[in-house]
């Protein structure tokens, strides 16, 4: 999981781990992402680091890694430090906690060189004393503290990365704000020729920051990735006059140069012995680093100027054409008018048909008034041409028939490109209001699609879904068919499948204490509690649990289950059953409702296991001993391998050899040296066996050893 703005870093970063067939989550740190998430991207959280939301994003996703970009954050601009500092702080603690509290195995924080500002040794290593100046720089060490605060060997590792001030390019993206960048890019930078500059291509950082996320190494917390050797500003503008296109601007720059006296300036050597240690190399040397990175600017520029060539071309054409293209069809066509009208003067069809007036029509009806006007002095000019073309002397418009032919085609034209235009608008207004309309749809659609979807979920519920009411009972009917002996373990199969969990875990109560021993469970997660309880010392879930109610964990504490339930015969516990994890969907009160109403309707099932149980306990033993009989026993050895078959339980069995001692100082012996929990009896054979309950091969080693060094020789079964 990456916790950090995009970038050409961050898009770097997420490109390098998903080479490595990576699921990759992204916590952008703002309530919107300004692109599209990257293909590589498995999920995308738009929140900021101080959301509550972060808690239920990290429980679920559970990530292996969790980088958080701290100095590399293009989020975080520091133009106003202090309250940039309270944002920072307040949302990377959230962050840092949440994610221990997940449960996550390694948190790599990125800082920066930036905390050395006042240190004045020649050499800075790991260990060296960082001294901040600046907000900015204490800021980062803020974090860098309560990074070693927090961190756990083998539980919670946390990596501190300090890097140098970072350039290159990502797919001819450069790293912004560094100086590589401003002076080839925008030529205006002020680079100060005193002042220390420790400079790391982003390729070289990737690459060590894969490094420590993936090699394990002992006792180290702190790393360096950056250029071993610092350099002054003056070497900087020597190394980049070269890319200056103007001889003037390079001569300067040379000549500014050798003016500069650097004698008293430091240039202190940075040691990066931790990150070297686990293989890394760095692959780019400052010149070969410029040189990709202007290779990437140009690269850009040209791309960029291109577009922007094409959009002002493309934008001109559709401007110009836009407005000359009316006027090159009406002149187009008055021409072919014009030019049948002479090629057929004195036709018979003249006399009933009038060109001019139909040119005009067509003109207003296509384009509206304005070349309708055009196309009404355009007629006029054409027949006018043609009675002085045919003989006429003069085209006398205060004739009575040629005044008629004028103010006909103005009127007709006049009214055919007014009702034109009002249809026009019409249409605007029409499709104006159909945008919006469209707009509402879409609106509505998405809002429906919600609503389908919540219908469907009740629907199920309702019906056939795994949470409906018929479903549920029908599902835990099917203990009461079951052996008393194996209805605790079928209880996990059944609850994982109504609840969506693999992290179930049952206990049973002990009626004579208030202790509960682990009976079965789904995953090591759901042993979290141990292998036994104590009601009495859980504090509020103990008091949840006695008051018939459902323990919810809503302060998160990863030591407690999500949800715990009991089943209860009168006012007595009988079962413990809990739920260490949920869906993130499924986390609602919802959910907690159907758990509480499985712990109901298994009552009658775990009853009859529990009275089971309690039988093999009360009247399965030999007269005034701790020992069971052989039939009592072989009941709860079966019972035993039933769970460790399912991979519930676990159990190591020990068969007595001999002893030193008599017997029934023996069996004294015994009951002293193992737990309550445990069972002690005999096999079809007569021989003397000791069942441990909820211990792997380890565990038993160790309680054989202390047998024996008592007198007991014992031995473990292998089944």
């Amino acid at each position: 999981m990456i916790c950090g703005s995009y970038d050409a870093f961050s898009l770097g970063l997420i490109a390098k781990i998903k080479k490595e067939n990576n699921e990759i989550f992204i916590i952008s740190g703002t309530n919107h992402t300004t692109r599209k998430k990257p293909a590589e991207v498995f999920q995308e959280y738009c929140f900021p680091y101080t959301a509550p939301s972060i808690e239920f994003i990290m429980s679920n996703v559970l990530p292996d890694a969790v980088i958080f970009l701290g100095a590399l954050d293009t989020g975080y601009e520091w133009s106003n430090e202090g309250k940039e500092a309270v944002n920072y702080i307040s949302g990377f603690l959230n962050i840092l906690l949440t994610a221990k509290a997940a449960g996550v195995k390694k948190f790599l924080y990125l800082s920066s060189y930036a905390v050395f500002e006042d240190n004045t040794e020649d050499v800075i290593t790991e260990e060296s004393l960082p001294k901040p100046n600046s907000l900015y720089a204490r800021t980062l060490l803020q974090g860098e503290n309560a990074c070693f605060l927090h961190n756990e060997e083998h539980a919670f590792e946390v990596s501190v990365i300090r890097a140098g001030q970072v350039y290159g390019n990502y797919k001819d993206m450069p790293v912004k704000n560094n100086i590589i960048y401003w002076y080839l890019w925008q030529k205006d930078i002020n680079i100060e020729p005193y002042k220390e500059y420790n400079l790391i291509y982003v390729d070289d950082l990737l690459d060590g920051i894969y490094k420590v996320m993936t090699t394990k190494l002992e006792n180290k917390l702190i790393y360096h990735i950056g250029s071993e050797e610092s350099v002054l500003g003056t070497d900087i503008l020597l190394k980049l006059s070269s890319y200056v296109k103007s001889d003037k601007e390079k001569n300067a720059t040379e000549t500014f140069v050798s003016m500069t006296d650097s004698s008293n300036a430091t240039k202190r050597k940075f040691i990066n012995g931790s990150i070297k240690s686990l293989g890394y190399i760095p692959k780019y040397n400052l010149d070969a680093g410029i040189r990709r990175m202007n290779t990437a600017i140009i690269n850009r520029t040209l791309i960029e100027r291109k577009q922007n060539d094409r959009h002002k071309k493309n934008k001109f054409f559709k401007k110009g054409t836009s407005k000359i293209l009316p006027y090159i069809e009406n002149i187009v066509l008055f021409v072919i008018i014009q030019l049948v009208i002479s090629a057929t003067w004195g036709f018979a069809f003249h006399e009933t048909i009038d060109l001019y007036l139909w040119y005009t029509l067509l003109i207003v009806s296509v384009h509206g008034l304005a070349q309708g006007k055009l196309a009404i002095i355009l007629s006029v000019l054409g027949k006018y041409s043609m009675e002085i073309m045919k003989g006429e002397s003069y085209f006398n418009i205060f004739e009575y028939n040629s005044y008629l032919w004028i103010l006909q085609i103005i009127v007709i034209g006049t009214l055919a490109a007014y009702g034109r235009d009002k249809y026009k608008r019409l249409m605007e207004d029409l499709a104006d209001e159909n945008e919006y309309l469209q707009k509402e749809y879409n609106s509505i659609k998405e809002i429906n699609t919600s609503n389908v979807i919540v219908k469907t979920t009740y629907e199920r519920r309702l019906l056939n879904q795994k949470n409906s009411m018929g479903r549920i009972y029908e599902i835990i009917a099917q203990l009461d068919s079951l052996e008393p002996q194996n209805i605790v373990f079928e209880a996990i199969d059944v609850i994982s499948q109504i609840m969506n969990t693999k992290d179930i875990a049952i206990y049973t109560c002990d009626s004579r204490s208030d202790y509960c021993r682990l009976m079965a469970a789904s995953s090591v997660k759901a042993k979290t509690m141990g292998k036994s309880i104590c009601l009495s010392d859980t504090g509020e879930l103990g008091e949840c649990l006695r008051d018939k109610k459902i323990y919810r964990n809503t302060g998160l504490n990863p030591n407690y289950p999500l949800i715990a339930g009991a089943t209860h015969e009168d006012d007595k516990i009988e079962s413990v059953i809990m739920v260490w994890s949920l869906e993130i969907e499924d986390t609602n009160l919802n959910q907690v409702n159907v758990f509480s109403i499985i712990c109901k309707l298994m009552e009658r099932s775990m009853a009859r296991a529990y009275a089971y149980m309690e039988s093999i306990h009360s009247s399965s033993y030999l007269d005034n001993s701790i020992v069971m009989t052989e039939q009592a026993f072989d009941k709860v050895l079966v019972l035993y391998s039933y769970g460790k078959e399912r991979n519930m339980l676990e159990y190591s069995l020990l068969q007595v050899e001999s002893s030193s001692v008599k017997e029934n100082e023996m069996y004294q012996l015994l009951k002293k040296l193992t737990r309550d929990t445990d069972y002690i009896g005999l096999g079809d054979k007569k021989q003397l066996y000791v069942l441990l309950t909820n211990t792997n091969q380890q565990d038993a080693i160790i309680v054989i050893n202390r047998l024996r060094e008592n007198g007991i020789l014992v031995s473990e079964v292998n089944e």
